[in-house]
């Protein structure tokens, strides 16, 4: 027995070394191509379009080509515009309920957001869905309101399909979210 896990150990370490090698020759290839190739040689789908930054109007397309039920936030009279959140957000319509996408200002970010005014839920309601739930957060605002938020970071870039499935996570964990706490 003994014999046979030093020869399972050889094997995988002959193995790792190839792949090495493997992976050093073909750094090197590129490397000595590098100047023959550039980014836009590289084919990409729709799906692999790196977003890095956004704006409602870019999510809004996102989202009503998902099928989701999205409009823009009317913005507030007598603020400028750094002011005015609104202007930052699209209103989301979820079995009844009005959520939020709201897009940082600078593009970088996005926060699924939603409150909903409801007497019934406290604190050891919030606490069971943290404890239990992946990807999201709840909690009781300063009314005592129950809220559940969700965010994206897009620096360093997303595939357009990273974007898509932030939007199904905050929609089917919202829908969670509204049986389970509320």
């Amino acid at each position: 027995m003994q014999n046979l896990r030093k020869r399972i150990a050889s094997l995988c370490g002959y193995a790792m070394n190839g792949l090495l090698l493997m992976g050093v020759l073909v750094s090197l290839h590129l490397h000595a191509n590098a100047q023959e190739m550039s980014i836009d040689d590289i084919p990409f789908t729709r799906s692999e379009q790196i977003i890095s930054s956004t704006n409602r109007a870019q999510m809004m397309t996102i989202m009503e080509a998902e099928g989701y039920s999205v409009e823009l936030a009317r913005p507030r009279r007598g603020l400028d515009a750094e002011e005015d959140l609104t202007l930052r957000l699209l209103v989301w319509r979820i079995d009844g309920y009005r959520a939020t996408i709201i897009v940082s200002q600078d593009g970088s970010s996005l926060m699924f957001h939603s409150a909903v005014r409801s007497s019934r839920v406290d604190c050891d309601d919030v606490n069971r869905w943290n404890s239990d739930a992946r990807y999201s957060r709840s909690y009781l605002d300063g009314d005592g309101d129950p809220v559940i938020e969700m965010d994206l970071k897009l620096t360093g870039g997303v595939t357009l399909e990273r974007v898509q499935s932030f939007l199904r996570t905050c929609h089917r964990s919202f829908r969670e979210w509204s049986r389970s706490v509320l």
